[in-house]
């Protein structure tokens, strides 16, 4: 991809890298959900710091 970058005007190659990085980052939350045991699930669930620090992701 990085060669064709500068041939691509500047704004679509914003938008790209962006799009890139919210994907790569709903990707990184996915994994560590899934990878969450049972008893973080729990801790999450009672505490409210770690409720707003870990709040599941909506999908726009």
């Amino acid at each position: 991809m990085k060669q064709y970058e500068s041939m691509l005007p500047t704004d679509d190659v914003r938008r790209l890298s962006i799009r890139k990085e919210v994907e790569n980052e709903l990707r990184r939350r996915a994994i560590a959900v899934r990878k969450r045991s049972a008893r973080q699930r729990a801790e999450i669930k009672r505490s409210p710091e770690l409720r707003f620090q870990f709040r599941p992701i909506r999908k726009v």
